[in-house]
């Protein structure tokens, strides 16, 4: 947590986020995390944020900031063509290409652009998953005929290099992201929970109008440099003002560390415990909490042991 608030940061120094995400519409925490999470967003100078929900997030916990485009689309399409021509794989306008960040759908991916091979009409099928360098993974993208694709990413760089995709995210509570962006850009019948719901005969022949979204791209992108110039340019909060709200913030994580350490360390020691007799897929899932309270154990102490410092 402390390395994502950016906590290491000393008073003296501007703190700015651009595009952070908090990946849901709501933050589902007790009351002490949420405070904890308020008091580190209040030591930023500047709040940039990827989703509307961001933006009402903070504004529920008293913080002013702004909606921005994800950094990569503060690049023009040119400039990542410029990169993706560096690589030295052979790539094929007739290949369909797929990058999973979930392992558990890419089997499933495989075997629906497969079944989809009448309305698709592909030569090849190209798995980006692994292994491939930015260059190459780009170059795939650019010449695909079309990217299946449960990420965020994966679906931005086909909106930048304008190409068909599908965007398969059965998870609801993270697509929020995706939904703001398709939203802003105007781009429709991209986004599915489901493989079910995919009409690929309509995806493929319904083209999106390219000349809007690279419109609005091109609007978000010069938002995007121009908060972040703002931000750079402008003054911070006062030094003592940080400093004050440093100290207080320091102060809340110690006592909740101090309340938190019981109940920590009892569930640490008992997945531990479960994680040695347990056995097959019970074992496994007591072992990742384990490793899960060890590593919470391991920075409610730290806390402690800084006190004063």
């Amino acid at each position: 947590r402390d390395a994502f608030f950016l906590s290491f940061a000393e008073v003296e120094k501007k703190i700015i986020s651009y595009a952070a995400s908090f990946g849901v519409e709501n933050i589902n925490a007790s009351d002490d995390d949420i405070e904890d999470y308020k008091r580190r967003i209040e030591l930023f100078d500047f709040v940039g944020v990827r989703e509307e929900s961001g933006v009402e997030i903070c504004s529920d916990l008293g913080i002013k900031s702004v909606q921005v485009c994800d950094p990569v689309f503060l690049l023009t399409k040119t400039e990542w063509e410029e990169l993706a021509v560096n690589s030295k794989c052979e790539t094929d306008s007739n290949t369909v290409v797929f990058y999973t960040i979930n392992e558990e759908l890419e089997q499933d991916i495989s075997e629906f652009i497969t079944k989809h091979n009448d309305e698709i009409k592909y030569e090849n099928i190209k798995n980006i998953t692994y292994g491939l360098g930015v260059e190459e993974w780009l170059a795939y993208i650019k010449n695909s005929k079309l990217l299946v694709t449960d990420s965020f990413h994966g679906s931005c760089f086909a909106i930048i290099f304008n190409k068909p995709f599908i965007c398969i995210n059965p998870n609801r509570k993270t697509s929020t992201r995706m939904e703001t962006l398709f939203r802003i850009l105007d781009v429709k019948g991209r986004l599915y929970s489901d493989f079910d719901d995919v009409n690929v005969k309509e995806v493929v022949e319904n083209n999106i109008d390219w000349q809007i979204v690279n419109e609005r791209i091109n609007i978000i992108s010069i938002e995007g440099k121009n908060f972040l110039e703002n931000a750079l340019n402008s003054e911070g909060k006062a030094i003592d003002d940080k400093a004050a709200l440093m100290n207080s913030c320091k102060a809340f994580v110690y006592e909740k560390a101090l309340k938190e350490k019981n109940r920590i360390l009892f569930k640490y020691f008992r997945y531990k415990l479960f994680s040695k007799i347990a056995t097959g897929r019970k074992r496994k899932a007591y072992k990742k909490k384990y490793e899960e309270y060890k590593l919470l154990y391991k920075r409610i102490k730290n806390i402690l042991k800084s006190k004063g410092k």
